[in-house]
């Protein structure tokens, strides 16, 4: 019995590693690693959905004035091949120097997606 409890904790375990590669790194530090692949950033609107979902998280951060001042990353594991996109704001009039934003799983912007949340440029992952 130990043993298939000590299995099933291991694998949570390995789980929520793989689910979330970003753990303690700022947004910098993603574009800078060689593990990861970068996309060209583009502007893209504030999922506004996956936004009132983690707004406690996101400091305060105001959404009308700061939701056309984001930009969407598509960043790939090299390791793994998988996919996210991180949507953060990139304009110090808004944020006042540091990203907000978030970071999902693939490319569809839904709110069971979100693995972090990016607060004050750093990268906090989470369990959904």
């Amino acid at each position: 019995m130990k043993t298939v409890l000590f299995f099933f904790i291991s694998l949570g375990f390995f789980k929520s590693e793989a689910s979330c590669p970003f753990e303690g790194m700022s947004v910098g530090a993603v574009e800078d690693s060689s593990d990861f692949i970068s996309s060209e950033s583009k502007w893209a609107p504030f999922p506004e959905p996956l936004y009132l979902k983690y707004e406690a998280r996101l400091g305060g951060l105001p959404l009308n004035e700061c939701k056309e001042s984001v930009i969407a990353n598509s960043i790939q594991v090299k390791k793994t091949g998988k996919v996210y996109t991180a949507f953060y704001t990139n304009d110090d009039t808004c944020d006042g120097g540091n990203s907000y934003g978030m970071i999902i799983e693939g490319t569809e912007p839904r709110a069971d997606k979100v693995i972090a949340t990016i607060e004050d440029s750093d990268i906090v992952c989470i369990n959904n």
